[in-house]
């Protein structure tokens, strides 16, 4: 199965440097004409299934990445959330040392449990190709669970809208194919 692995668009908290969390999030029009472009770059791939999390960023991303795609079933999930940050959640320009995380914070290894739980849920799915939809931290611990490690990476990116491609073989072997694939926002 291939996963195409999407983090949502820009948002006003994205462009403003405010930490969004559990936040739903809105799409700016950046955000909006980067999930089109998406939606532009797909339209020829063949996809049997989409998730998205529940939140509001994520869910308008799906939407206008599916354009051409209207047929398709999505599910909402909240295991494809964004990490909760607890105390600097809404907060703006704050710098984070992980090492030491906020007050209330989700930790990465529950991102971790959240990410191989989802992975549990599709793995048995007889999909050829799914759109996912989520969030930087949440996508870096899917991409971490099929680098099969159990710490959280903190070595790339998640762009707004970035692809990310991810194979699950029928012999349950996980491959990173591509990460932070932005190709469809050059033209």
């Amino acid at each position: 199965m291939k996963i195409i692995l999407i983090r949502h668009g820009q948002t006003i908290a994205n462009r403003k440097g405010i930490w969004e969390g559990h936040g739903e999030g809105e799409l700016t029009e950046k955000g909006i004409e980067q999930a089109k472009k998406l939606g532009e770059f797909l339209k020829n791939e063949k996809i049997d299934y989409a998730y998205s999390s529940d939140l509001k960023r994520a869910k308008d991303t799906a939407k206008y990445a599916l354009e051409f795609h209207k047929d398709v079933p999505i599910e909402y999930t909240r295991l494809l959330r964004e990490a909760f940050l607890g105390v600097i959640e809404g907060k703006k320009d704050i710098i984070v040392d992980w090492s030491n995380p906020p007050e209330n914070a989700e930790l990465f290894d529950s991102l971790i449990r959240r990410a191989k739980e989802f992975v549990e849920i599709i793995k048995d799915k007889e999909y050829s190709t799914i759109l996912v939809f989520g969030h930087g931290g949440i996508n870096k611990a899917i991409i971490s669970v099929f680098r099969v490690q159990e710490d959280f990476p903190h070595d790339f990116e998640q762009d707004n809208t970035c692809f990310n491609i991810l194979e699950l073989t029928n012999k349950g072997e996980m491959k990173v194919i591509r990460i932070n694939s932005t190709e469809h926002l050059k033209s």
